[in-house]
């Protein structure tokens, strides 16, 4: 007969188990049930006994209140017990709750048989007597009669009604505990079956498995010769046989790695010094952002490390049409041209290529123009490749025929990667440094313009008018002038220190507008007119340099103007936010000008108006100017935030 294999043994156990498992559930549920059913019964009996003694007292009610309420009362109390008594016995419906009819099952135990026809027989003659106190006349002799007897029979009644809720109890009780020994026997079948699953398991998995152990330390301790045998189960004969597969193939795996174990250390070897090497090389000429030197320190490493005679690197023109030399490492006469097309065959080809090739002098789609014909004899070349782009190309060569090994064509295709985004990154920071240069430039010449240029002009307008003036003989007029050009010279010095200064500082270590104008504040000396600071923002703006010191520049000017000429006693600058916009207002109640007049009385003010509505320009903004002879002026700057500048739907 066939033995059973792994599967079907522990399939057959775990059948069992979950037979012996739906087995026990299902007996518990039903058993759950019928104690349910019992107790529903008990209480139904149990009711009997409350019903005889309601009956009773009702009885006596009535003899004492004749009404018909009292009389229904004790009809339905009687129907209750009869119905209960009925269902008890013969099965059937019955009144439990409100509203709630429960079905009951003939009982088949004799003894409580008998027990519920004694109580039916005690009932009837009870019966009769409640039909002859519901229908007789509290006052005839046969009501008081009835009376006596239900008084008399009651106590009886109730004895067999409580004989019967013990016989209940009893038979509950005892299905109980058949259904205790039921789960006992359960449990004990289902330690039956794991300790027979516990044998299975050791003696068919866990002990080969032990063996198999075994086996695979013998292998890893490098026995690979003594064979692996396994009894057991046909799943375990199979793992068996796969293990001692794999044991030959380890074998002569070994036996063929241990024919090269002679040439592979010193393969590694030079290997790992040919890629420490590429790290160090890779790790200087990125560690530099002039664009010179690493152009100069690729080409010298590029002939360090494939120990070249000649190495050379080349940059292709923004037409990509054109090959220039920009960085050589070995004699003069190894060049004898500075540019070649990059549409000749071998440099096209070069370009064309994601990794380095190998180039003879007869071969490799022709020769490089760019190097010497010596050199010529045998040379490797690699594009140097930026992202998606080519920038140029990367050669050494040697006069000797078959120099280069394919090992030096993977390392020279790692120097050339690693060079293209080292130049790359030079170009870049080139780019970006020559741009901030010009970006500064145009800064410190539109604040000229915006600044210092218009006040100059305005000085020698003022200049040539004194000069008439004095000529003129109005030397009071010309003394005014004066002194209006000395406050303008003062404004351009002002201004001149301000250019200079931004100049030669650093930047500011970043700070919210609010934090910005308030120290403005305080920096303005104190004057006739207090200044006063007011944010109606809470979160702090941050916003860029560039913007903020054209903000913190028209608002110096307001204050400068409203201090020296409005003789203003407060002046209030104030930050608000509405709409996506920033709200910048400086008021004072000043004497206040005409901003529609041609020429103010302050000339200096004039000028220092175009100028703010120069940088509210720059801003992308607008300055608003609101004043009147007498009526103080309110100089209001709005200007567009940026997303994330401010969030204007939570602080208008």
């Amino acid at each position: 007969m066939q033995r059973l294999n792994l599967r079907s043994r522990l399939g057959l156990i775990f059948l069992a188990f979950s037979l012996l498992v739906v087995v026990s559930v299902t007996t518990t549920y039903l058993g759950i049930e019928a104690q349910n059913e019992d107790a529903l019964v008990i209480n139904l009996a149990g009711r009997q006994r409350m019903l005889v003694q309601q009956m009773t007292r009702q009885t006596m009610e009535v003899e004492r209140q004749p009404g018909g309420e009292t009389r229904l009362a004790l009809q339905d109390s009687a129907q209750a017990f009869e119905q209960t008594l009925l269902a008890l016995r013969d099965g059937g419906g019955v009144p439990y709750l409100a509203g709630i009819t429960s079905l009951l099952p003939a009982t088949r135990n004799p003894h409580i048989r008998s027990q519920l026809e004694q109580v039916a027989n005690l009932w009837a003659g009870f019966r009769d007597n409640l039909q002859i106190v519901l229908q007789s006349d509290p006052a005839s002799q046969e009501f008081q009669s009835a009376i006596q007897s239900i008084q008399n029979t009651a106590p009886e009644l109730v004895e067999q009604s409580d004989s019967a809720v013990r016989l209940y109890s009893a038979e509950a009780t005892a299905k109980a505990q058949r259904i205790k020994w039921v789960q006992i026997i359960f449990l004990a079948a289902a330690m039956i079956l794991l300790a027979l699953g516990v044998l299975v398991t050791r003696g068919s998995v866990l002990e080969p498995l032990r063996k198999l152990g075994n086996s695979t330390e013998r292998i890893g301790a490098g026995n690979l010769h003594t064979p692996v045998q396994v009894q057991g189960p046909a799943e375990i004969q199979v793992l068996g046989a796969t293990m001692d597969t794999m044991r030959s193939q380890l074998k002569a795996s070994y036996e063929e790695t241990q024919a090269w174990a002679d040439t592979l250390e010193e393969r590694v070897t030079q290997r790992t010094r040919e890629l420490d090497a590429l790290y160090s090389v890779s790790r200087e000429i990125s560690s530099r952002l002039d664009i010179n030197y690493v152009l100069n320190s690729v080409t010298e490493k590029a002939r360090q490390l494939l120990d070249g005679e000649i190495a050379y690197l080349c940059m292709l023109d923004s037409r990509g049409q054109t090959l220039s030399l920009q960085a050589i490492c070995g004699p003069d006469s190894a060049i004898q041209r500075s540019s070649t097309s990059a549409s000749t065959p071998l440099p096209g080809h070069i370009l064309a290529s994601n990794d380095a090739i190998l180039c003879e002098i007869k071969g490799c789609h022709g020769a490089c123009e760019i190097m010497a014909s010596p050199y010529q004899t045998s040379h490797i070349a690699a594009p140097l490749q930026a992202g998606n782009r080519i920038i140029g190309a990367l050669c050494v060569g040697s006069s000797q025929a078959q120099y280069f090994s394919d090992e030096s064509l993977s390392l020279l295709t790692k120097l050339a990667n690693a060079a293209a985004v080292a130049i790359e990154n030079a170009r870049l920071y080139d780019q970006a440094e020559r741009s901030a240069i010009l970006e500064e430039r145009q800064r410190f010449a539109a604040d000229m313009h915006d600044g210092l240029a218009q006040t100059l002009n305005y000085l020698l307008m003022s200049v040539d008018l004194t000069h008439d003036l004095v000529q003129q003989g109005k030397i009071e007029l010309a003394m005014k002038k004066l002194e209006r050009c000395h406050l303008a010279i003062d404004q351009a010095s002002r201004e001149t220190r301000l250019a200079i200064a931004s100049l030669q500082d650093e930047l500011p270590a970043p700070s919210s507008l609010q934090e910005q104008l308030s120290g403005l504040v305080q920096e303005i000396p104190a004057g006739r007119g207090a200044i006063e600071w007011l944010s109606e923002v809470k979160p702090p703006l941050m916003i860029p340099h560039q913007q903020s010191e054209q903000i913190l520049r028209v608002a110096r000017e307001a204050l400068l103007n409203a201090q020296n000429h409005s003789q203003a006693t407060q002046i209030t600058v104030s930050l608000g936010q509405s709409n996506g916009q920033g709200i910048l207002t400086i008021y004072d109640n000043g004497s206040g000008f005409d901003p529609q007049a041609s020429l103010p009385e302050n000339g200096q003010g004039h000028f220092g108006m175009s100028i703010m509505r120069a940088r509210a320009a720059r801003l992308e903004g607008q300055l608003e100017i609101v004043s009147a002879p007498g009526s103080g002026t309110r100089i209001s700057l709005v200007w567009p935030l940026r997303r994330g500048e401010g969030d204007p739907e939570d602080h208008r």
